[in-house]
């Protein structure tokens, strides 16, 4: 083999190396089951005092775009059996349906581990001050105020100080149970 074949073979390794890991990390952010998920994010939200100011339907948009529709379509599933049991948060039922471009009446948007264009959707909920809650620990980085990940296959809960700031107001009993990011 030439020089040549020699760096190509390498290269072509380290890419298939370097996508097996973005595959197992993106597998690690979205292992825990859709209903886990749901389940876990509705109790959460029980802990917001600031979702207790309204007597409506507590409206959950989930975000969607083409890498993160098959968890898009798991999760919104998971929210609807959770919901048809009547389960409530604060007195409220919960409704679910797809983030829009505009996200007025919402007052809780996910954004699923898989989800891409995460700076345009981020920055729109923020100008709206609505909390965001996602299934992957870096966008907390990016203004989610929770995540709701997994570590070792089992349910890890993030908060954000920076993301919460002004738009949720947490129970310290959650904050007692949550990894706290700055």
């Amino acid at each position: 083999m030439n020089s040549k074949t020699k760096l190509h073979h390498r290269t072509l390794a380290l890419i298939a190396f370097l996508l097996f890991l973005v595959s197992q990390t993106k597998t690690a952010q979205a292992d825990l089951k859709p209903e886990l998920r749901a389940a876990i994010m509705l109790k959460v939200l029980s802990f917001d005092s600031m979702l207790a100011d309204k007597s409506s339907a507590l409206q959950i948009a989930i975000a969607t775009d083409e890498a993160s529709a098959q968890e898009y379509t798991a999760l919104r599933a998971a929210f609807r059996k959770v919901a048809a049991k009547n389960i409530t948060v604060l007195g409220r039922k919960v409704a679910v349906s797809k983030a829009g471009a505009d996200l007025s009446g919402i007052d809780v948007l996910f954004v699923p581990a898989a989800y891409e264009d995460i700076f345009s959707i981020m920055k729109s909920a923020k100008s709206r001050r609505i909390p965001v809650v996602c299934g992957n620990a870096s966008h907390l980085r990016k203004g989610a105020a929770i995540a709701i990940a997994s570590s070792k296959g089992k349910p890890l809960m993030m908060v954000s100080r920076s993301g919460a700031k002004g738009i949720m107001r947490l129970n310290p009993k959650l904050l007692r149970l949550a990894t706290i990011v700055p």
